[in-house]
């Protein structure tokens, strides 16, 4: 299990979810707190479920397992 946080800035219109031990991830004023998750899509189904009026995207570099 992993920590996952998403970016304050909508990038192309989304906002990016991170694992806690990404290189991209943003400084602690930028990011919200997702939850102590078993991987990527669940921290993107708990992200988009509770913040409906966003749109998410999984970062490139360490959301690939």
């Amino acid at each position: 299990m992993k920590h996952f946080f998403f970016t304050h800035n909508a990038e192309n219109g989304k906002h990016k979810v991170h694992s806690e031990s990404c290189s991209c991830v943003p400084t602690i004023t930028h990011r919200t707190y997702i939850g102590f998750l078993t991987n990527y899509d669940q921290a993107l189904k708990f992200a988009t479920d509770k913040h409906s009026y966003k749109i998410f995207g999984i970062c490139k570099h360490c959301c690939t397992d």
